[in-house]
């Protein structure tokens, strides 16, 4: 008798490791799962039915019945979305179904009605680190990261600490063992140029011939004048990032594919094709990167190809701290030029200059980067040179500063100020040409839904040149709606 007790007591904890190591592995997250005494039992039970109301599914998720809460929330989101307890719930329900971009979309609202949600914000790091285990995709595991760090500063408790180090932990080990990742879009996009040429509008040109001592002026031509056009233009572009040989060293391509027809002047419409690969080495604290870009623009009136552009650059860009980056990149290429399909000249070129990125403290995460850049457009070639003179080599040098936020989780705003300054070799019409160009970005990217975005910007463009001929001013207002992933 006491043998067969033993042999009871033994099974029973044998059944009982049983089941702990099988929730261990259903649940690896840590998160407690309670099973009634008939499923530890193994019995068939009758599955309950749920009022199809809020406390209903607040009763079948704390039953974990997790699919049954979701399928009720989703049937009240019209009458709920947008309140605080419903959307946690949802966002909880959807990633115990790995459901994971339901679940981000539900924890970026609450996020939005109250940032300081710290539960809702560790649960949002959760997804991303779930949706990462799933995709074995570096993106969602550095979102994870990030929105770890924000609820470690927001003074949690020790045993909350406790579980997002070994999250961190274990995203570093993920990130140890980098996988091939994908991306692509395509967007859709309408809008206004006040001045699609980029011509005068000025309407008569004059200067004076010193050989023939004589003031010469000119009307200039319909086409050569400033004209504006509302726009519509598609594009749609497939990358690839592939680690090869090491985790520290990964290939990489891209395709990118548009066009853009203009409502009023079909003359100027066109499309484009660009390709680029090259490979990239990440250190401990520093990328490299060499790049190779090939860009066809073709008119689609006739076909004809009217320029193309090859280049190469190099950049090395050090990261100092989680604040501080600072990026130096070379590049030089080639622009050629065509009219009705036949070669007319080339440009050769060149650039350097210097990046500093700099991310401010903050829930907005404002950034702030100032490029200096400096380069030279080289003589142009032709086959005939009697008609190619070198009027167009010039020394380039400018700025740009740049600054963006975080105007919500959703949505982040981004602006910039270029400024180029060009002087040129040779005179034009027996007269020094410098132009100044000013340039001014003004965009909000928003996202919504799992994959979609909506892009409204505004860029402003002087050219000022002394040479009126070559001065101009033109604005471009625009709204994008992509989808990507």
């Amino acid at each position: 008798m006491p043998g067969l007790l033993w042999l009871l007591l033994l099974s029973c904890l044998f059944v009982s490791n049983s089941l702990a190591a099988t929730n261990e592995r259903a649940n690896p997250t840590g998160q407690t799962t309670v099973k009634t005494d008939l499923e530890k039992a193994g019995a068939q039970v009758e599955k309950p039915v749920y009022p199809q109301t809020f406390a209903g599914a607040k009763q079948a998720f704390e039953d974990n019945n997790f699919l049954d809460a979701l399928k009720i929330l989703i049937k009240l989101e019209s009458d709920f979305a947008g309140k605080v307890e419903y959307d946690y719930l949802l966002g909880r329900s959807a990633l115990e179904t790995k459901n994971f971009d339901l679940a981000t979309s539900a924890f970026i609202r609450v996020l939005t009605v109250d940032p300081d949600f710290a539960a809702a914000r560790f649960e949002l790091a959760r997804t991303y680190y779930s949706k990462g285990v799933a995709m074995l995709a570096r993106g969602p595991f550095e979102q994870a990261r990030s929105e770890f760090e924000i609820v470690s500063g927001m003074n949690p408790s020790s045993e909350l600490r406790q579980a997002i180090d070994q999250y961190q932990a274990n995203i570093d080990k993920y990130l140890e063992i980098r996988e091939t990742e994908y991306k692509m879009f395509v967007e859709m996009t309408g809008g206004y140029d006040s001045n699609i040429g980029s011509t005068s509008d000025h309407y008569y040109f004059s200067y004076y011939d010193y050989g023939t001592a004589t003031q010469n002026t000119y009307r200039l031509d319909e086409e050569n004048r400033e004209k504006e056009s509302g726009f519509g233009q598609a594009q749609a572009g497939i990358g690839i990032a592939w680690p090869l040989f090491s985790n520290n060293f990964e290939v990489f391509g891209n395709l990118l594919v548009g066009g853009k027809s203009y409502s009023s002047n079909y003359e100027y419409d066109h499309t484009w094709n660009q390709i680029q690969f090259g490979a990239r080495h990440y250190g401990e604290n520093d990328k490299k990167t060499i790049r190779f870009r090939f860009r066809q623009t073709d008119l689609v009136d006739g076909g004809e190809r009217y320029h193309e552009d090859d280049g190469v650059s190099l950049e090395w860009a050090i990261k100092a701290n989680k604040t501080n980056a600072l990026t130096f990149w070379v590049m030089g290429g080639d622009s050629s030029y065509h009219a009705h399909e036949t070669y007319v000249f080339s440009v050769n070129y060149n650039r350097s200059g210097a990046e500093w990125t700099h991310l401010f403290e903050g829930k907005s995460k404002p950034s702030v980067q100032i490029l200096l850049v400096a380069g030279r457009d080289n003589p142009q070639e032709c086959e005939n040179s009697t008609y190619c003179p070198d009027a167009y080599a010039r020394d380039v040098g400018g700025y740009r500063l740049a600054w963006s936020a975080n105007m919500s989780k959703q949505s982040r705003f981004y602006s910039s100020f270029f400024f180029q300054d060009s002087e040129y070799d040779r005179e034009f019409f027996y007269q020094h040409r410098n132009d100044q160009r000013i340039e001014v970005f003004l965009g909000l990217n928003t996202s919504f839904g799992d994959s979609w975005y909506v892009r409204p910007e505004i860029h402003y463009i002087n050219n000022d040149s002394s040479i009126n001929l070559y001065s101009y001013e033109r604005w471009v207002a625009s709204i994008t709606l992509g989808w990507g992933i």
